[in-house]
């Protein structure tokens, strides 16, 4: 059974932690958590270190338009280094970060729609 990056290896032997399941994250980590954990998604990867919790708020944003942008892919540009490959409504594409996403600093690839405002 799977769950996001976790998949679920065995359940705990020890009859005081019955409700315990060992999970193997896909980054090669285990750990265990109860039932509750699992099934209500509260804990989709294995630790704090994961290399899959950052990349949580990225997925969020796929297929969602920013200003003149729309968030098409998520790229892993150096080992735990994220960012988003854009399609700008000019037709080129731009990689950009979550926050220049949010925060209005990249609005376009670079091209002459930033200096316009368009109607939708």
């Amino acid at each position: 059974m799977r769950f996001k990056y976790l998949t679920v290896i065995s359940r705990s032997q020890n009859p005081l932690h019955k409700e315990n399941w060992l999970c193997r994250c896909d980054c090669g980590n285990d750990v265990f958590l109860s039932t509750k954990y699992l099934l209500k998604k509260h804990q989709t990867h294995c630790c704090s270190n994961c290399k899959y919790l950052h990349l949580q708020k990225k997925e969020r944003m796929l297929g969602k338009r920013y200003n003149h942008l729309t968030v098409k892919r998520i790229l892993e540009i150096e080992p735990k280094q994220y960012k988003l490959l854009c399609l700008c409504d000019c037709g080129d594409y731009t990689l950009a970060t979550p926050y220049q996403l949010t925060s209005g600093s990249k609005r376009s690839c670079g091209c002459d729609l930033k200096k316009y405002k368009l109607s939708p």
